[in-house]
C-alpha cells in the first residue's frame, strides 16, 4: 500500500495572496506551477517563487511510489500571531480533503523556526526541503540572525538604548558639528563605558531621577542643578583650552595644567549642585555642609598638586600643607557626620 504524502510550500507573509490572484490554500500540481509562474512574472527576486516549483519538483519525485498531492498554504503580511492561525486555517482545510501519512515541508528558509512546530503539531514531518537562492545563500543566515536581534532590541528598553539610542545621539552631533562631532561621539562613548565598567548605573539612574523630580516639585532646584551642569562643562572646557595652549606632550604636565585650570570652577559647580540638592532635601543640611567641606579641602589637594606638576620651582610645601589641611578636614566631616546620626 502507497503511503500518503503531502509536500507543503508555506508562504508565512502571504506574498502570494498580495502578488498574484491566488488564495489559499493552493492545490494540485496544475495550480501551483501557475502560482508558482505568476509570482515569478510578477516578482522574479521572491523565494516563494523557487519554494513552489521545488514543492512540485519533489510531488514528482515521489509521485511514482507514494500517493501524493502538494499544497501551498499562507499566512498574513503582518506575520506573528495572525499569520499563524491563517496557516492552520488552511492546513486543517487540506487535511479534510486529503489525509495524509506524513508531511514534505519546502521553506525558503525565511521562516522555519515558527512554522515547524505548528505542522508537526497537526501531522507528522517526514523531511524538511530548504530553498535558497544561490546568489544570496552565504548572506541568508545572516540576514535573519539581524533581523531577529533588531526585534529583540525593539523589545528590550535598555538594549534598545545602546543599539538605538548612542547611534541616534552620534547622528544628531554629527549633523550639528559636523567632522568635530567625532570628539562627542567619542566622549558619549567613553562615558558610557566608563558607567557600565564601574557599575555606576544605579547612581546615574538616581540623578536622572532627582533631576525629573526636581523639575515637577522644586523648580528652584531644579534650576540650580542646570547651572552646576553648565559651569561643570565650562570647568571642562576651560581645562581643555589650557591643555592645547600649553602645548606639552608630558602626560602629568597635561593633567596638571588640565586640573590647576579648571578645579576650582568644579567646585563652584558642586556649591551650586550641593545648594539645589539642599533645597529639594531640606533636612540633610548637615550632609551638605560636610560635602561642601569635603569638596573644598578636595579641590585645595587637587590644586596643590596640580602646581607642583606644571610648576616644579614652587616647592611641595604647600601640597603637604594641603595634604594635612585635607586630612583635618576628613576627620571633622566625620566626627560631624557621626554626631548627627547619634542625635
Amino acid at each position: 500500500m502507497k503511503k500518503r504524502i503531502l509536500v507543503l510550500c508555506v508562504d508565512r507573509d502571504d506574498d502570494v495572496g498580495r502578488k498574484t490572484s491566488f488564495k489559499g490554500p493552493v492545490i494540485g500540481r496544475k495550480d501551483n506551477v501557475s502560482l508558482a509562474t505568476e509570482l515569478g512574472l510578477n516578482d522574479p527576486e521572491d523565494s516563494d517563487t523557487n519554494a513552489i516549483f521545488e514543492a512540485v519538483k519533489v510531488h514528482d519525485e515521489l509521485s511514482k511510489a507514494s500517493d501524493i498531492e502538494v499544497a501551498t498554504i499562507t499566512g498574513h503580511k503582518e506575520e506573528g500571531l495572525r499569520a499563524d492561525r491563517e496557516i492552520i486555517k488552511q492546513l486543517d482545510k487540506i487535511l479534510e480533503k486529503f489525509k495524509p501519512d506524513g508531511i514534505v515541508v519546502v521553506s525558503d528558509g525565511a521562516s522555519d523556526e515558527y512554522i515547524m512546530p505548528l505542522l508537526s503539531s497537526k501531522a507528522s514531518i517526514i523531511s524538511v526541503r530548504r530553498v535558497v537562492i544561490r546568489q544570496s545563500e552565504r548572506y541568508e543566515g545572516l540576514y535573519f540572525a539581524l533581523q531577529n536581534f533588531i526585534r529583540h532590541s525593539l523589545d528590550n528598553p535598555r538594549l534598545a538604548r545602546v543599539v538605538f539610542g548612542l547611534p541616534a545621539i552620534a547622528l544628531i552631533l554629527f549633523s550639528l558639528f559636523d567632522v568635530v562631532a567625532w570628539r562627542f561621539v567619542i566622549g558619549v562613548v567613553g562615558t558610557f563605558m566608563f558607567v557600565k565598567g564601574f557599575g555606576l548605573e544605579g547612581l546615574v539612574a538616581g540623578s536622572i531621577k532627582e533631576l525629573s523630580t526636581s523639575l515637577r516639585t522644586k523648580k528652584t532646584a531644579f534650576f540650580l542643578y542646570i547651572a552646576a551642569i553648565a559651569i561643570g562643562l565650562i570647568a571642562v572646557l576651560r581645562g581643555y583650552e589650557a591643555v592645547v595652549a600649553s602645548g606639552s606632550e608630558i602626560w602629568y604636565k597635561t593633567v596638571g595644567t588640565f586640573a590647576y585650570n579648571s578645579v576650582y570652577i568644579f567646585f563652584l559647580s558642586e556649591v551650586i549642585l550641593v545648594v539645589g540638592w539642599l533645597i529639594s532635601h531640606p533636612n540633610n543640611y548637615r550632609q551638605a555642609v560636610n560635602l561642601i567641606i569635603l569638596g573644598f579641602s578636595l579641590n585645595f589637594l587637587l590644586y596643590s598638586a596640580s602646581e607642583v606638576f606644571i610648576l616644579p620651582s614652587k616647592g611641595l610645601l604647600t601640597f603637604f600643607l594641603a595634604i594635612i589641611l585635607g586630612f583635618l578636614v576628613i576627620i571633622t566631616t566625620f566626627a560631624l557626620e557621626s554626631k548627627g546620626r547619634s542625635e
